[in-house]
Formats: C-alpha cells, structure tokens, sequence
C-alpha cells in the first residue's frame, strides 16, 4: 500500500509513505517489494510517473503560462540526458528538485530575456558539465528562444555536482 500519512500501528501488510519513495532507501525497498512480479524497468517507470506526479502538482502552482504537462516532459529528457551521459541514477527527491528548478527556470528566462555572458570556469570537471549542458538545452533554447545563462549553468551545476 502506499499512502502519504505514517502508519503508526502494526499492520498485516506491507506498506510505505509515498515521500519515502524518493529517497533511495524507499526506492531500493520498492523495487525489492515489486520485482517478484514486475522488470526492474517497469519499476523505474513507475516511480518515475510518481516523481513527475509530485512535480506537476508542485509546478502547476508556480508556473504563470507554460503548460505543466509539455514542460515536464521536456524536463524529464533533459534529466535522462544528464543520467545517459554521466552514468547516473538520480533518487526521487533530486529529480523532484530537477524538475521543479529546470521548469521555472525556463520560464523564468523567457520572461526576463537575460544577457548573455561569457562562461567563467574554474574546473576542467565544470567546464565538461557546461559543454554537456549547452548541448543538452540546446533544442529548449531554439524551442523557446531562450539561452541558459552563466548564472543559471553555475546553478545547475552546484545541484549536479554531487552527482557528477
């Protein structure tokens, strides 16, 4: 069963809170409940609809016109962008964070049509990470004639450096 209050009282059956789902030791005993009767893909996809899930409740508050809907997918690409090209798999509350800060952010951009900076680096290990990511918003850039800027990239990357 999962519910989003704590069940304080023995129970007969297995259950969790769905905000233990996004940490990765909810996540592990998720999939460990599940995989007798579902892949280990079929499980990844499930979380992840419930991630997206709280990200669109979240969202759908904050966002004054992009549709919740179309920017969460586009989010949810460039978060299996960044997980294919580092060869990572990021916990529940890390892309909830993601998919809240990257969706703002664009409309945030589109709103304040930002100047446009030189990239001042300071690790080879950020340098890589701002090549990645101008390659990897490059198509929401044109989509939205936007352009990620060096403050929003220094953001980006302070979120990611944990995991890179």
């Amino acid at each position: 069963v999962l519910t989003t209050i704590d069940i304080t009282y023995p129970v007969k059956f297995k259950y969790m809170n769905l905000y233990d789902l996004l940490d990765a030791s909810g996540e592990k005993k998720m999939t460990q409940w599940l995989l007798p009767y579902f892949t280990h893909e079929q499980i990844k996809n499930f979380t992840n609809q419930i991630i997206r899930f709280f990200s669109k409740e979240g969202i759908s508050e904050r966002l004054s016109f992009l549709n919740p809907d179309v920017i969460l997918g586009e989010v949810e690409t460039i978060i299996n962008k960044y997980e294919l090209f580092y060869k990572v798999s990021f916990d529940g509350k890390f892309k909830l964070n993601l998919y809240m800060h990257i969706a703002l952010m664009i409309e945030r951009l589109m709103l304040q049509h930002p100047s446009f900076s030189k990239n001042r680096v300071t690790s080879e290990k950020e340098e890589k990470f701002f090549q990645v990511t101008n390659s990897i918003f490059q198509p929401l850039e044109i989509k939205y004639n936007i352009k990620i800027t060096l403050s929003e990239m220094t953001t980006l990357y302070e979120l990611f450096n944990q995991f890179i």
